[in-house]
């Protein structure tokens, strides 16, 4: 049987992905708007890195660089660049690319490799249009440094070359890992678990500077293999710089050359993964709304609730705290801004030592996630979050109190404030998600879908915390105060304030900010008690 796909099948399907995947890319407004901001954030570090290779490049123009070897560095970097690009195409197959859409209609229209190939184009095509743009003004920056224009000609076939090899490789393994997970029946019925354990492990990774470790590792096996000899080929024609040129001219031919092994290995994967059976399709309909399925059953975990409340209080937060355990994919974006927490994070683990910002931002993402974990959406269900949070906090205060990262006198106002905006803010969400209610599932992760908080409560909500923050910071904190006092000014003359008047804005600010929860929650009981279903 031919394992050779069809080219203008291929890429038919691939032009016909691409397109579907735009339009639905355009018409969801809210990762536009996502995207738009990330590629603001990644145009500034592109800049500061064009700046950069430019100086490198003058500098090896100019001999700068003689007692630093140039070549084997590249060599190293472009391997590690493989690595990372097959990883993220890996990743993509694992959580939503690796099925292909209307199969009934596709796979049994045209043959599996023309199906594959089809898909593994539609892939290349994505990583070329996210990649090869910022890649190329890097090479411009040092083919202008260098004098040469040799690197920024080599970019396109080095990066055609690089990208299909890693897309033909990464989307078999990512193909393998789903098969594993979904059509053998413990690792499908025990696969949220699972994913659970691979996120926390590459954030331990992360955190513990791992990945630093690993990539060092790798670096010189990377450096001498055909994928590192592409910076041969990258560097010919640069000044001061000797690449080998029998490397240059073989690399891209041995790196194309290896997809087509990757591909026949990539399409037996396909040809047993495509056309077999979930091994607990039964479990489907609950994971659409983020349930960890039928055949898992969740922890009995107790809630911690006082006595006090009524009968009814305490049943609506028990079936709140059943639901989030039994789904708990529904709570996932909570741990978004955890995101920027890792640059702190690896300094802790990495010098043995807690920052001193690191409290202050411990307690005001415990406020904000006692808020928005439950009771953010409050059509769908939530209690008070306090309670829960409450040894967390607790363990919190006691190690930074042991670490001696504050004073003594900090740590208690610390621990107070948590406490009260872990109390106060799922009241504040209360009425915020009244306003801004959301009754639809949307798609989290792949094809996971759950009730999650509209786009407008969350923003809102997370506005009113930093409103908060920066009244709270403006009337006890004179630093703060002398920053923003400083600062004003070179924005516009007309803001010039002292740190007095701020002060007083920022307590009375504080005070109002502090008596909206109880407002929201009035509003927020109002609104419930008048909703009717049509």
């Amino acid at each position: 049987m031919s394992v050779v796909p069809s080219p203008r099948r291929s890429a038919l399907i691939a032009r016909t992905e691409v397109r579907r995947s735009f339009r639905t890319f355009t018409d969801n407004r809210t990762r536009l708007a996502l995207t738009a901001l990330s590629a603001l954030v990644l145009a500034a570090v592109v800049a500061g890195g064009t700046y950069g290779v430019y100086l490198a490049g003058r500098a090896v123009r100019d001999g700068g660089l003689a007692e630093f070897d140039v070549l084997p560095a590249l060599r190293g970097v472009v391997g590690l660049a493989w690595v990372g690009v097959t990883a993220l195409v890996a990743a993509r197959a694992v959580a939503q690319r690796g099925e292909v859409d209307e199969p009934e209609g596709l796979l049994t229209a045209v043959p599996t490799r023309d199906a594959l190939g089809g898909v593994l184009l539609s892939e290349l095509a994505f990583v070329l249009l996210w990649g090869l743009p910022a890649v190329w003004v890097l090479t411009a920056g040092f083919s202008y440094g260098a004098g040469t224009p040799g690197p920024l000609l080599a970019t396109l076939p080095v990066a055609v070359a690089l990208a299909a090899l890693a897309v033909a490789v990464g989307y078999g393994v990512g193909l393998l890992v789903r098969q594993l997970v979904t059509r053998y029946e413990f690792l499908a019925r025990h696969r949220q678990a699972l994913f659970a354990l691979a996120f926390l492990g590459y954030f331990a990774l992360v955190f513990s500077g791992g990945l630093n470790v690993l990539g060092s590792t790798l670096f010189d096996p990377l450096s001498r293999t055909p994928v590192g000899w592409l910076a041969d080929l990258l560097l010919v024609g640069t000044p001061g710089v000797d690449p080998s040129l029998a490397r240059a001219a073989a690399a891209p031919v041995l790196v194309l050359a290896a997809v087509a092994p990757a591909f026949v290995g990539t399409l037996r994967i396909a040809s047993v993964h495509w056309f077999a059976d979930p091994a607990t399709s039964s479990a489907e309909p609950e994971e659409a709304d983020g349930a960890t399925g039928s055949r898992l059953s969740a922890p009995d975990l107790a809630l911690p609730m006082p006595s006090s409340l009524s009968r009814p209080t305490r049943a609506v937060a028990t079936a709140a705290w059943r639901r989030a355990v039994r789904a708990p994919i529904k709570l996932a974006y909570v741990a978004y801004p955890l995101f920027g927490v890792v640059p702190i994070a690896q300094i802790a683990v990495e010098q043995g030592q807690v920052p001193a910002e690191l409290p202050y931002v411990l307690v005001v993402y415990g406020g904000w996630a006692a808020g928005v974990l439950v009771t953010l959406n409050v059509f769908y269900i939530g209690f008070n979050t306090a309670q829960v949070e409450k040894p967390a906090r607790q363990a919190a205060a006691y190690a930074m109190n042991q670490q001696q990262v504050i004073e003594h006198s900090r740590v208690a106002t610390l621990t107070v404030a948590g406490a009260a905006l872990a109390t106060a803010t799922p009241l504040l969400a209360t009425g915020i998600g009244a306003v801004f209610p959301r009754q639809g599932a949307v798609r989290v992760v792949g094809n996971r879908a759950a009730v999650m908080p509209s786009k407008r409560a969350f923003l809102t909500y997370t506005a009113a915390i930093a409103a908060a923050v920066v009244a709270g910071g403006l009337a006890v904190e004179a630093t703060l105060r002398q920053f923003v006092a400083g600062v004003l000014p070179l924005l516009h003359s007309a803001l010039t304030v002292s740190p007095e008047t701020l002060r007083t804005a920022g307590t009375v600010a504080l005070v109002v900010l502090l008596a909206s929860p109880f407002a929201s929650v009035a509003y927020a009981a109002r609104r419930f008690e008048s909703y009717t279903l049509d």
